[in-house]
């Protein structure tokens, strides 16, 4: 099974120059876009994808 069949949302490794000086896909996305991502998620699924029984 797949991330994408689990419902699983992946927020990749942005590419920029990083604290150490190297260059290069690694860094953490930023966080105000994270923020918008779950922002999103959550007004799309009200109740966090959570199945009701």
């Amino acid at each position: 099974m797949s991330i994408d069949e689990l419902g699983i949302t992946l927020l990749p490794p942005v590419s920029k120059k990083l604290a150490c000086g190297d260059s290069g896909t690694g860094a953490m996305a930023d966080p105000s876009d994270i923020f918008s991502c779950v922002k999103l998620f959550l007004e799309l699924h009200p109740h966090g994808g959570a199945v009701q029984v």
